[in-house]
């Protein structure tokens, strides 16, 4: 289908411009966050954590597949979390080989300082946006995003 609204390149007003940087800014700002509530969580590592919010005790191989990780990257990211005392590795009562990725009871305790954290980065990043506005932009995402996918 044919877009009638062809739109010139420029830096400044480029969709892959702004959102790369609004990415970005949007990391730093949930990072100065946590860092702000004294939480040792590296901003790069919270998808993992928030994941395990929805389904708790799941396979490495079920992180992996989650986020496209290979088994190495994996290991690496899980030992980060458990180092940093987010995880922990629990015995498999279905399987003796495998070991189930749990939150910790630290992470646990403050799943509210790390909502609050993440919803305190939105409120900066809406700021001066109605309702209605934020919904709208929302709105608008989802429609680039589905049109990209095809």
């Amino acid at each position: 289908m044919k877009n009638n609204n062809r739109i010139s390149y420029d830096k400044s007003t480029s969709i892959g411009m702004l959102t790369g940087s609004i990415f970005s800014l949007l990391k730093k700002e949930l990072q100065r966050q946590f860092n702000k509530r004294e939480l040792p969580l590296k901003v790069e590592l919270f998808p993992i954590i928030n994941r395990l919010f929805l389904q708790d005790a799941v396979s490495q191989q079920t992180i992996a597949e989650w986020f496209g990780y290979d088994r190495p990257k994996t290991s690496r990211v899980l030992d980060e979390l458990e180092n940093a005392g987010f995880v922990q590795r629990m015995e498999d009562p279905e399987s003796r080989r495998t070991k189930r990725i749990c939150l910790s009871h630290f992470t646990k305790k403050n799943k509210p300082l790390i909502i609050d954290a993440l919803e305190e980065a939105f409120e900066v990043a809406y700021m001066g946006f109605s309702k209605k506005e934020i919904d709208r932009l929302i709105k608008d995402l989802q429609k680039i995003k589905l049109n990209l996918e095809g």
